[in-house]
């Protein structure tokens, strides 16, 4: 996660480190553990200072978890902004500002960590920066890698392969939406095409179990 968001934070001449120490686990899916890594990180970098740094760290936490703690040098904020961090649409007075977002995407992330059996929250102080935490359950050691051609059991059956849904949407906010939703259905995978005539095309080339579609396009009515 953090190389994927290495040229973003090099753009803003942003240090991105890892502090996690080797050997240390989390159970939780690891699709959905990089979804919220990846929004947690991304925001770090978006709403820091330039010349900043991003430190990803981790340490024991109660009850058999393992917290993973994303620290940036921000501009922080008030306790009144943090309480309102997970509200979705409200993206605390950013919304005319040159950040772009839609303000669902820690209520989202809130969600995944929940749905793992995990917790996010946030700390920050205004002028000192941000420090927002995913705690996990404890795993044990990484499982030993299983191919489906060794136990014909791992095979998923055809009924539960899969499923390919297409949204034709020209607005980034409703497709940001629809991503967040289908994010937390795992056997869903969504194309997004923001052109009548390229989701045309899209769904030519690889026929989807569902098409989704704006009746609003900027080429072709739906």
């Amino acid at each position: 996660t953090l190389d994927l968001m290495r040229p973003a934070a090099q753009r803003q001449g942003i240090a991105l480190t890892n502090q996690i120490p080797p050997g240390r686990w989390v159970h939780a899916d690891a699709r959905l553990l990089r979804q919220v890594l990846m929004n947690m990180i991304s925001n770090a970098v978006k709403y820091n200072v330039e010349g900043g740094s991003v430190i990803v760290a981790s340490r024991m936490a109660d009850e058999g978890r393992i917290a993973l703690d994303v620290i940036d040098t921000g501009a922080g904020m008030n306790p009144q902004q943090v309480a309102q961090l997970f509200q979705p649409f409200n993206r605390l007075g950013q919304e005319g500002g040159p950040v772009e977002g839609t303000g669902i995407g820690l209520v989202i992330s809130l969600r995944l960590a929940e749905l793992m059996g995990g917790t996010l929250h946030a700390r920050s102080a205004v002028g000192m920066g941000s420090t927002f935490t995913l705690e996990l359950p404890r795993g044990a050691v990484a499982p030993a890698p299983r191919l489906a051609d060794d136990d014909d059991d791992l095979v998923e059956p055809a009924a539960y392969r899969r499923r390919v849904i297409h949204y034709v949407e020209d607005n980034e906010t409703n497709a940001e939406v629809m991503r967040g939703i289908l994010a937390l259905r795992p056997q869903v995978e969504l194309e997004i095409s923001t052109l009548g005539l390229d989701g045309l095309a899209a769904i030519k080339r690889r026929r989807p179990s569902l098409v989704l579609l704006d009746m609003q396009l900027p080429d072709i009515d739906g």
